[in-house]
């Protein structure tokens, strides 16, 4: 079973930046150059992971520290279903919009 490429993440509590309000965030599968480099280091550091997530997003660490915490596990939900191709798609409980 192939997954899509990327995901649309609906915040439930979007953040106001400098420039505009985030209310969704797009997230890219990782490639392994990413892994590599990631996985070295300790997922468990909230900070890294919140680092790769930065890059699979396009957002900042800083803006990444805006998240709210239930909108930011929903990222690495997202993340999870990426790296299992058996899950299925279109999670419920996920809240993709998988565009």
């Amino acid at each position: 079973m192939k997954t899509e490429k990327q995901v649309t993440i609906i915040l439930d509590y979007p953040v106001q930046l400098a420039d505009r309000v985030l209310d969704e965030i797009t997230l890219r599968r990782p490639t392994m150059k990413e892994r590599v480099e990631f996985d070295g280091k300790k997922l468990e550091d909230v900070r890294e992971e919140m680092k790769m997530f930065g890059r699979l997003t396009g957002l900042r660490y800083e803006e990444m520290l805006l998240l709210d915490m239930g909108d930011y596990d929903k990222i690495a939900k997202e993340f999870l279903r990426f790296r299992s191709p058996d899950t299925p798609e279109g999670n419920p409980d996920a809240g993709v919009d998988a565009g």
